[in-house]
């Protein structure tokens, strides 16, 4: 009953039946239609899923390839070890993107020469390279990080140090809230002020409450 309300197709190229008005498929008609899985595999990142993690390591080496961010994302989506190498290496990429992009893949591999990436990346020129190394540093539970995370709380960009906050509230233990009542009582910035009470209401309600009457003058 549903396919004949809803026209079905099959995919030209697998076989699977595409339902004629699912917004996941590529053109409802009944001829012509394609599965979402073979569409994916028509876009660069498809393309790219399919090559192995040394040919992605060349891509991402390569400074004039057009696909190194793509590579950069399926590495560490893979969360291959063997590409360390490479993402440490793209760290020092002239372009910034090549640079975000492989500080978020280094999230996924926890060896000493990610950390020590990520730890670099955060002085990186770009705001939005530290920010994803603040993220990546908390997705690897490197709490060694924080007093590099404490500093980077002042950063001159909100992108930067909202991540710093964020990745701040992952690694201080839960019941660790000094830190984010003294920046609630004592930041120069509001945008820092508001940050930390998010924080506090998420891990103590009182402490939150406390510091928001604080706040109310």
């Amino acid at each position: 009953t549903f396919i004949d309300i809803f026209p079905a197709g099959t995919c030209d190229t697998c076989g699977t039946i595409v339902c004629g008005h699912c917004i996941d498929h590529d053109l409802p008609d009944q001829t012509g239609a394609i599965c979402r899985d073979c569409l994916f595999k028509q876009t660069p990142l498809g393309r790219l899923a399919e090559s192995t993690s040394g040919d992605l390591c060349d891509i991402l080496s390569d400074p004039a390839s057009d696909e190194s961010v793509l590579a950069a994302r399926i590495l560490g989506d893979r969360g291959d070890d063997a590409a360390c190498a490479a993402l440490y290496q793209a760290l020092s990429s002239e372009r910034t993107e090549v640079r975000r992009e492989s500080a978020a893949a280094l999230g996924n591999i926890k060896t000493d020469d990610a950390v020590s990436g990520l730890t670099r990346a955060l002085n990186d020129p770009a705001p939005a390279v530290r920010a994803r190394a603040a993220a990546s540093l908390a997705q690897l539970g490197v709490t060694d990080a924080v007093p590099i995370l404490k500093k980077l709380v002042d950063d001159p960009s909100s992108q930067a140090a909202g991540h710093a906050i964020r990745a701040l509230k992952k690694l201080l233990k839960d019941d660790d809230t000094g830190y984010f009542k003294s920046l609630v009582k004592e930041h120069p910035s509001d945008f820092i002020k508001c940050e930390a009470l998010g924080v506090l209401a998420d891990t103590d309600v009182d402490a939150a409450l406390f510091a928001a009457l604080n706040c109310l003058d």
